[in-house]
């Protein structure tokens, strides 16, 4: 049986949409997981189908080039470091 998701982070996007990050076993494998959550006319959160998710091996590759991202986002002035 595949245990359930873990949930690392929530990052919200906006007043309606978070991006979740989750730890997921599933078939046998571990996976990382990035999925866009947006609330329904209920108030309910519900997962979409734009996401991304990764073996956790590409995890470390991953991290560095948002760091990268961020750095030139920096050095841009888009954000404040």
């Amino acid at each position: 049986m595949d245990s359930p998701d873990r949930v690392v982070a929530r990052v919200q996007k906006n007043s309606r949409d978070f991006i979740c990050i989750m730890m997921r076993h599933f078939k046998g494998a571990d996976f990382i997981d990035l999925r866009l959550f947006t609330e329904n006319g209920d108030h309910e959160q519900i997962a979409t189908k734009t996401g991304i998710t990764i073996k956790p091996e590409l995890l470390g590759k991953v991290i560095e080039g948002l760091r990268q991202a961020e750095a030139l986002a920096v050095a841009e002035g888009l954000i404040n470091a």
